[in-house]
């Protein structure tokens, strides 16, 4: 139980760099864009590339392997070989991992025929309930994130705001603000309710438990929306706009936080799979976001635009409620389908 309640912390820990790291992007960016070159930048890039990958390469372990032990649930961690018939016992501690053992290469653990379906797997999770969900959750407030980016980075260097372009990447500030306070409320906070549920109902846990947490989000990714669009709209004074942003980056580490620990729950043995869809398609929704982002904008102005942006959130956060009263349901339905046993 206690590691089921510490899910939510790690998957927040996760989350709060896959966010961080689009916002730390544009600070780097507009000061190096203005202190150096365009050039410059795209130079940055292929460093950081590089020492990503060679970091990766030298430092990342293969973890997609054949385990020969499973977990004692009596026993917390204790592993016990799965044709053992003996009482638990501590093992004796070997040499571990080692950093050549890191590096060294092995036959992969699937065979080359199995490899397709691998590959293919993924993609039918998109007919899973909780998981279609999980996609709208997350491709809904990130859709609001990328918009406020590329309208920011646009119009903050245009009258009334005249910010050059370092002083309009530091705005991203904010966005790291609100994704640290929303991974927190997403994460540590999301725990904390699910453990109350858990003993409310004899200490039964249930994925469900986990979704009162997304409240803050679902008030968080609307309001921010009106805060942006209304701010511009009015010409305030830079704080409202920044404010909007940090709502919305709030939102965009709690919300999906949640969501992706939900499906977590429901559906461990295939947690991978479930995370490459929702992954996979809401960066699809992201992609086309910065498209159109400044193109509806033109056409419809910021108050029309971030007005509607609000109420689709808002509509999109409540879809939430069916998933918490029948998500059960729906688990028990599609505990049966072939290709989840694939």
């Amino acid at each position: 139980m206690f590691f089921l309640h510490e899910r939510g912390v790690k998957m927040s820990i996760y989350t709060f760099f896959l966010a961080a790291g689009s916002s730390t992007g544009p600070i780097i960016n507009g000061w190096v864009g203005q202190k150096l070159s365009l050039e410059w930048f795209w130079w940055l890039c292929a460093i950081a590339t590089g020492v990503n990958f060679l970091a990766a390469f030298f430092f990342l372990p293969e973890s997609s392997y054949v385990r020969d032990f499973f977990v004692d649930p009596e026993e917390g961690l204790h592993p016990i070989r799965r044709d053992s018939t003996s009482p638990p016992r501590k093992l004796d501690s070997g040499p571990g991992m080692t950093f050549w053992k890191i590096i060294s290469f092995k036959a992969p653990p699937q065979p080359t025929s199995a490899l397709p379906k691998v590959f293919f797997r993924p993609f039918p999770f998109i007919a899973v309930p909780a998981v279609f969900w999980a996609v709208i959750i997350y491709g809904n407030i990130l859709a609001w994130v990328v918009a406020a980016d590329v309208q920011k980075s646009v119009f903050f260097p245009q009258p009334p705001y005249l910010f050059s372009l370092g002083i309009t990447g530091t705005t991203s500030v904010a966005s790291i603000l609100g994704i640290a306070c929303g991974a927190l409320s997403g994460g540590y906070i999301c725990d904390l309710v699910a453990a109350r549920y858990t003993r409310r109902n004899n200490g039964i846990h249930e994925p469900e438990h986990r979704l009162p947490a997304l409240i803050p989000a679902a008030i968080a990714s609307p309001m921010g929306c009106i805060i942006f669009g209304m701010c511009f709209y009015h010409s305030t004074v830079w704080v409202g706009p920044v404010a909007g942003m940090f709502f919305i980056n709030f939102a965009i580490a709690c919300g999906p936080n949640v969501a992706l620990t939900y499906v977590v729950d429901a559906y461990l043995p295939w947690a991978g799979e479930a995370m490459v869809t929702v992954n996979a398609l809401k960066n699809l929704v992201a992609f086309g976001m910065s498209y159109g982002a400044i193109p509806w904008l033109q056409s419809a102005g910021w108050d029309k635009m971030w007005g509607a942006a609000c109420g689709i959130s808002a509509a999109v956060m409540i879809s939430s409620l069916p998933v918490y009263f029948f998500g059960k349901s729906a688990r028990q339905m599609t505990g049966g389908w072939g290709f989840l046993k694939m």
